[in-house]
């Protein structure tokens, strides 16, 4: 799990580092593709099938936000949870905090615009 917060690096030709991004539906399949592309391609699909807003195909806004979701998940929030469980199970209780408060000094946006 080390460094993959990293992966918006990879595709950087497909979000604007200065305003809200916006993605085609066709990269966002490109997106998953590649960042899956070791899954077999039932897996895939499902994973384009359950992000994929059916209502809002060509919503660039919407595809954006489904490919965060799907990094946030795979990446971080499943394998957190996934050492939660397991811990709890073997070990001790478990605490879980969801912090949902945007920090005013946005680092996020200082990285991403370093080159």
């Amino acid at each position: 799990m080390y460094g993959t917060f990293w992966i918006v690096y990879d595709y950087m030709k497909y979000f604007d580092r200065e305003t809200a991004s916006h993605i085609e539906r066709s990269s966002f399949l490109e997106i998953i593709n590649d960042i899956f592309k070791s899954f077999s391609p039932l897996e895939r699909e499902a994973i384009i099938y359950q992000y994929t807003d059916w209502e809002a195909l060509d919503d660039g806004f919407k595809n954006q936000k489904a490919v965060a979701d799907v990094v946030g998940d795979y990446f971080f929030i499943c394998p957190s949870n996934l050492f939660a469980n397991l811990y709890a199970e073997h070990c001790d209780k478990v605490f879980y905090y969801f912090f949902n408060h945007v920090s005013t000094d946005r680092i996020k946006t200082f990285l991403l615009s370093k080159e």
